[in-house]
């Protein structure tokens, strides 16, 4: 199975701008198949149309929604999401 986009979405806050994306992709092994979400999220240079760093890396779909809103109300993700 190739990886399938489930959301994708850019988030605003002031001058910045960030790009948020969940696939759910396959994962396997010698042993097993698994298939999983995978969550990132990236800033974004809107006048280049690059992704810069890589901010936020997780497993969760609703984590997409929760950063989405952190990022659009504060700019930066919530501590829950930090490491």
């Amino acid at each position: 199975m190739e990886s399938k986009k489930i959301l994708q979405s850019y988030a605003f806050y002031n001058e910045k701008c960030f790009f948020i994306s969940t696939i759910l992709r396959q994962y396997s092994s010698n042993y097993l198949n698994l298939n999983g979400h995978e969550t990132h999220v990236f800033e974004f240079d809107i006048e280049k149309k690059e992704l810069g760093k890589l901010i936020y890396e997780g497993s969760e779909v609703d984590d997409h929604f929760n950063i989405f809103k952190d990022l659009i109300e504060t700019g930066r993700i919530g501590e829950r999401y930090t490491y």
